[in-house]
This record gives structure tokens, sequence and C-alpha cells, in this order.
């Protein structure tokens, strides 16, 4: 206590009247004892009381009501380009103002940077952690064993809400990665939602080649080869130099490159080096032969490419669900209303409805110092994150939920952030709901009532800047329409790995992936044949692919 006390005090985040790391400090052995002697007459006070025996069996409480003294908690935050309304700062927002208003939580920021995990890392190193950050799967698996964070399993069953308990326990893979001995020492702030690539067509050169989407790769081939006579940069079919957009197309060989996958032989194996990949390789080396993709492409980031889709230089990629956002806007601005892309699913060789792969997805772990005097206002922060954006239109004004998310506002409360992974998919219902009835009570949530109106802006008047909107959520057939359907046929081809990676596999860094770009992109052009892919995995693995191999199998059979 007395440590945990003089810690706070030179941190410089010491507030009078408040408790935890907020209170005011004594010296010496008063300090031990007047701090213990707060923390015994606060949990009488307040509903922070958690006895041995609710200890064991945690109660539910409301986790909305307020604390009577101020609590103070100290956060870590990586750099974000906020965008701050007039007087407002970082510790003065629309977020900051609700925890002190709303809970009665004081958030201090103790430090943030644009390198977060290496400052978060020598933190950890040195044991001088705030009260709350996030961490990744490593760093977590770090501090669990090292005993430096706080067990979560009872303050989380006692204030998480009913919501929050409903977003994790949706995804029980990732929540067990928070655990260790049957204890939750993590609270995962999963993933905005699930978003395989699709296949991007642009509409008005799919018309004037009267073609329909395609269900086989030789139906995609016919289109993409009409597609470069309308192109003005000569081909059709648009990737960066990391193979980005075709390896978004892999699953149409049933090729997983990104995802470890089951072998033949019941081991697992990289996708990248399974015998599927190989087709899928040799088939985008005859693209390169026929003009289907750019010559330079091994040339291009993703900034050079998104600049060769808005000259309208090509008429296809693969991309998530928001590529409207990302080169809609821009295109249609610049080529006419007609000129934007519209999704469809994934063509296979055999005309089959292709499996979409997916990775272990969770974005980051919430994590509390383990001498937090008040671990339970962490649950509270992240409860009233999760009510704003899932329940608040049941209460508040749309304008005033709007301002918690405009500007990249949303990110000033990223130490107490969770995601809802089917938020998406539950929007895209309002929203098709309210456009198929014109009931526009059908959307429950702000960020649903915004989507609709700004797919409208498209839809109705043509303004571009709903381009993002109406190919993601508004229209029959946009991407999130497209995704359903995945989703409901739950034709989804998981990672065999889950949760943190081995360390082998992580000393490597991108080392074993990079071998494989370089020879992959080798053989596309043409510089090599397609013999040589054998070569190539023969290299990988001597290369550490086989210690990293073996890695997760171990790992996965342990």
């Amino acid at each position: 206590m007395k440590k945990r006390a003089l810690a706070c005090l030179m941190a410089g985040v010491l507030i009078l009247g408040s408790v935890g790391c907020g209170g005011s400090a004594p010296q010496g052995n008063e300090a031990e004892q007047t701090t213990e002697e707060t923390g015994q007459e606060e949990n009488a006070r307040n509903e922070t009381e958690l006895t041995e025996d609710s200890a064991s069996e945690p109660k539910e409480v409301d986790w909305r009501t307020p604390y009577e003294e101020t609590v103070t908690l100290t956060v870590a935050m990586e750099s974000v380009a906020f965008e701050f309304a007039d007087g407002d700062d970082l510790t003065n927002n629309i977020w900051t103002r609700d925890y002190r208003e709303k809970l009665n939580v004081e958030v201090v920021t103790d430090w943030i940077s644009d390198e977060y995990d290496t400052k978060l890392n020598l933190a950890i190193a040195s044991g001088d952690l705030p009260d709350v950050f996030t961490v990744d799967n490593v760093q977590l698996t770090q501090l669990m064993e090292a005993g430096l964070i706080a067990d979560l399993t009872d303050v989380y069953e006692t204030f998480a809400s009913e919501r929050l308990k409903e977003i994790e326990g949706g995804e029980p893979e990732v929540l067990a990665t928070a655990r260790k001995d049957g204890r939750l020492y993590a609270i995962p702030s999963l993933y905005a939602g699930y978003q395989p690539n699709l296949l991007w067509l642009r509409q008005d050169w799919m018309k004037e080649l009267g073609k329909e989407f395609p269900k086989t790769v030789d139906e995609l081939e016919d289109i993409l080869t009409g597609m470069k006579g309308l192109s003005q940069g000569g081909y059709s079919f648009s990737t960066p130099q990391d193979l980005s957009s075709l390896y978004g197309l892999a699953p149409a060989w049933g090729a997983y490159p990104e995802i470890w996958v089951k072998g033949e032989d019941g081991n697992i194996v990289y996708g990248a080096v399974a015998p599927e990949m190989k087709e899928a390789v040799s088939a985008w080396a005859g693209w390169y032969q026929e003009g289907i993709l750019k010559k330079d492409f091994a040339t291009m980031n993703s900034d050079a490419v998104k600049e060769e889709v808005v000259a309208g230089n090509a008429g296809a990629e693969t991309y998530g669900s928001w590529w409207g956002w990302s080169e809609g806007i821009d295109m249609v601005k610049n080529l006419g209303e007609e000129a934007y892309f519209v999704p469809c699913e994934l063509p296979t060789v055999s005309g089959e409805k292709a499996l979409y792969p997916m990775k272990f997805l969770n974005e980051r772990y919430i994590v509390v110092n383990r001498d937090c005097a008040n671990p339970e206002a962490v649950i509270k922060l992240i409860d009233w994150y999760v009510y704003i954006s899932n329940d608040a239109l049941e209460d508040m004004d749309q304008k005033e939920i709007e301002l918690h998310t405009a500007n990249n506002m949303a990110h000033v409360t990223k130490p107490f952030t969770v995601n809802n992974p089917k938020d998406d998919y539950s929007r895209y219902a309002m929203i098709a709901q309210a456009r198929d009835t014109g009931d526009r009570s059908a959307m429950k949530t702000a960020i649903a009532v915004e989507c609709y109106d700004g797919a409208m802006r498209w839809m109705e008047d043509k303004d571009p800047d709903g381009v993002g909107y109406a190919l993601q959520f508004g229209m029959k057939g946009c991407g999130m329409d497209v995704l359903t359907g995945v989703i409901d046929d739950d034709r989804v081809a998981r990672s065999e790995l889950q949760g943190a990676s081995p360390q082998t596999l992580l000393d490597y860094g991108s080392t074993l992936d990079d071998i494989l770009l370089e020879g992959f992109t080798k053989i596309i052009m043409g510089t090599e044949d397609i013999d040589y892919f054998d070569t190539l995995i023969q290299q990988w693995y001597a290369a550490g692919g086989q210690d990293a191999t073996d890695a997760v199998n171990e790992m996965y059979n342990s």
C-alpha cells in the first residue's frame, strides 16, 4: 500500500478527496494505515463492497451507480489524431466528462505515445505501470506469468453489464485466452466485426460487357479479359506489391495464405505453403502474362493502387466491405456517379461457394494493474462505452451519441473499448428493414441511423459523401448484404492457431512471410517458373518454417 501511494504521488496524479490512486498521501506508516482505512470506508459506503462471501459468489449490481467519492484511474494510450471540440483536450472531452458526471470517475493519462508497444514493454520490464492499459497476446502472457495484473474474475461477474457479458460471451474462444487457471485476467477488446475480402467489380464496366457476377474462376477470367479493353491502364485486376488483393482471392483455389490450416495428415500447416497455393500462384502467373495484372505491380504500395483505381485504370480487386470509403468517394467524384465498384462473393474453381478465412480476431486486451485500488471502476467505464455504442439511443438524443464518435473521439476511450463483433451485421439488418419497409423505428442504435441517413444521401440524391455508407450498408447487394449470406451459411475457414502465437513463430517476425512473398512474386512475374514453388517451400522450411510449424503443432497438441 505504502509503495503504491508513493508511486502515485510521484506520478503527479493525486487529487484531494478521491480514492484509489487519487487520494491524499500521508507519509510513512500513516500512509499505509490511512490508505487501508480509506479503502475500508469506501467499501462500506458504496456498491464496491466485496465481502469474502461475495468474492466467492459475486452478485450483480447496477454498474451505472456513481461513486460517492471520486475514484481516479491512470491510463496509458497510443497516439491517435484526435480532433477535439473547441475548449476540449485529452483530459477534458465528451468521454472524460461522462466518466466524471455519470460515474464519478476521474481518468488521468499517465502517458501517451506513438510507439506504444515499445514504451509499454519498457514499463512492463520496470514494473512502472498505470492502472489501466491495453496489451497484445504476448504482453498479456508475460503479465499473467509475472503476476503484475489484477484478477478480474469477481469484479467482472459483479459489475459487467448484461450487454458486455453478451458480447464477450459471443466470442468464447477469445475470452478463453484471457484466462489463466480458470481466472479472468483481462477483458478482450474484441474486433469491429468479421470482414473477409469480397470481390469488387466496376459496375459500369460489368454492364457494358453484359456480364453477371462470376461463379467460377473461368468466368472471372473472362470478365477480367474484357475489362482490359475498357481500362485506361490496359490491365484489369489491381493488387499492391504485398499481393494482398491476390491473397484475398486465394480461397477461389481453396488456398488460405495468411492462416494456419489442417493438412491432409491432420497436422497444422501454414496455408501459404499448402499445395492449393501452388495452383493459385500458377493462375496468377498466367494472368500476368495475359496483361490482367499491371506489369509493374511489384513497385506499387496500397496508396499507388488506390490512385490507379480512382484514375480508372482497373476494374477489379478484393477488399473488405468498406471499399466505398477507401476508393468509392474519390472515384465517383473523379469519374462520375456510375463509376463505382460493387461487391460479390468470391468465385471458385469448381463453382461451389467459397469458404472465407478467419484469423484469430481480437484487437487488444484491457488489463488492470494488480495494485489498482478500484478495478471495478474499469469494468464500469467499459460498460459505459458498450452502452453508448449499443443501447444509448433508448435514453439519449441521436446527435449527442454521434458526438461520442465524431472526429475520432471514440479513440479517446481506447483503454475502455470493447467492440461488438456482431455490430456490423445487426446494424445492416436494421438498415435493411428500414430501407425495405420505410419504418425508421427498426433502427435501434445511433450508428445505424447515421449509416441509413448517409446511404440515403447517395441512393436518393447522388451525394458522393454517402457512397461509403451505401456500398457498405445501404444498397441491396452491398458489402454487408453479401457478408450476411456468408455468415448465415457459416462458410468460414477458421485458423487453427488461436490466441498467442508460440514464441518460436514470433521470433521470426515477418521473415518467413517475406521469403514467400518474394518467391511468389518471381513466379507471377515470370522470372521463375511454377516448378520453383516446390523449391521455395523447401527454402521456407529450412529458413525456420519447420521450427515454426513444429511449435504451432506442439502448442495445438498440448
